[in-house]
């Protein structure tokens, strides 16, 4: 598939043949078009899903992302529209927002991320040693996938079965986006949570899921639809990016015997180490916003009501931000990536995805130390128009004792 600009343009953009949603795209590839589009028409036109805008140079994404006002996202973050409830907070503008913004808050603040630290490291260390003393893992399957979805389900209040089949059906539900076990996949993960939910309704244990289950919490009033909306985004939202974040960030540290030294030791280079790992293996890609007020970019006018999709992978490597976009470097000393978005948008999880990444790392790097990859990693393409993962990451080590 080539980004060459087709023949034409649509209100100053290049009309180019992308579809995000295009299966046989690897990941190299998938990066090659980014470079094009980027390079050659920053903001462009596609004729697909009913037509919509593609932004993938910096400057465009950072406003069409900060400018919340002129590009809202209460239409839904995917083109076309997934068939999911609409996400809390990230699928609701004003007041609404506000709303589910400050409950969301409560949660995964950096305070509340801080008193998790405790129980993030347990996780990990027990995982780790579900393998440590076997020799070898896939750091995929084995640890960087696992983590996350103990780590969110033990949060909301979930014991270590119920949290890994939770994660099974979340991410089950969201590749079967656009295709026809949608709806069979949808309503498993459903029925999972509404049984959760009463569950706890009958027998409460104090936790969040029982505050939920009971109708109210954070000063607002929950049904069943509700209740399963902010399930869906803490739970859906807290698996596979972080995942996706885990492996990459290993991987990079794994295959650079600098950095692996200087993030043993530094624990400022380790935080470098989690943002350059981001922008260069951003896991969510692809976000769509809606214009409400026509938006100019150069020769550019995208008119009111349009569809803009922007391509946070593409910003990540703009060479007229970061120097040597390509390349992994802890010395980078300003690094504005938009791997967590940006405006009132921005991740309410953030805080806690970079918890579990310096902690799988660092104690990934402490209890295994002599820790390599046996094979080379194997990368995804877009899941569902928007993910990107390491799908396999076969290592070897020193048997813990």
């Amino acid at each position: 598939m080539s980004i060459t600009p087709q023949k034409g343009t649509v209100n100053g953009c290049p009309v180019v043949h992308f579809d995000h949603h295009d299966p046989d795209v690897a990941a190299d590839e998938r990066r090659a078009h980014y470079e094009e589009l980027r390079a050659t028409c920053p903001v462009a036109y596609v004729d697909l899903y009913g037509g919509f805008y593609l932004a993938s140079a910096y400057d465009a994404v950072r406003t069409v992302a900060s400018k919340n006002d002129q590009f809202i996202s209460g239409d839904g973050i995917f083109v076309p529209p997934s068939g999911l409830p609409r996400v809390p907070a990230l699928e609701f503008d004003g007041d609404e927002h506000t709303t589910w913004r400050a409950l969301m808050n409560d949660l995964l603040n950096p305070r509340a991320v801080k008193d998790l630290e405790p129980m993030v490291v347990e996780v990990v260390d027990a995982q780790l040693s579900t393998f440590a003393a076997r020799g070898h893992a896939d750091l995929v399957t084995d640890f960087a996938h696992p983590v996350p979805g103990i780590v969110i389900g033990r949060l909301v209040g979930l014991d270590q079965p119920d949290s890994l089949q939770s994660q099974k059906l979340a991410e089950a539900t969201f590749a079967s986006i656009g295709s026809s076990g949608f709806d069979d996949a949808m309503a498993a993960f459903a029925d999972f949570t509404l049984s959760r939910l009463h569950e706890r309704r009958e027998n409460p244990t104090g936790d969040f899921l029982s505050a939920l289950a009971a109708g109210s919490y954070g000063g607002m009033t929950f049904d069943d639809e509700s209740a399963f909306q902010l399930f869906l985004a803490l739970l859906g939202g807290g698996f596979h990016s972080t995942a996706s974040g885990i492996s990459g960030l290993l991987h990079h540290v794994l295959t650079n015997p600098e950095a692996r030294e200087r993030v043993t030791s530094s624990t400022q280079d380790l935080s470098r180490a989690v943002d350059e790992s981001l922008r260069l293996t951003t896991p969510l890609q692809l976000f769509a916003r809606t214009v409400t007020d026509s938006a100019t970019f150069g020769d550019a006018v995208i008119p009111s009501g349009s569809r803009i999709l922007m391509n946070y992978a593409a910003a990540n490597r703009d060479p007229d931000v970061f120097e040597s976009p390509g390349e992994f470097s802890l010395d980078r000393r300003r690094n504005p990536h938009v791997a967590f978005g940006g405006g009132t948008h921005v991740c309410v999880g953030q805080h806690l995805a970079r918890l579990e990444m310096r902690t799988a790392l660092t104690r990934l790097l402490t209890r295994l130390p002599d820790v390599e990859l046996s094979d080379d990693a194997e990368f995804s393409g877009l899941i569902s128009g928007q993910l990107t993962n390491i799908v396999r990451m076969p290592a070897r080590f020193t048997p813990e004792a």
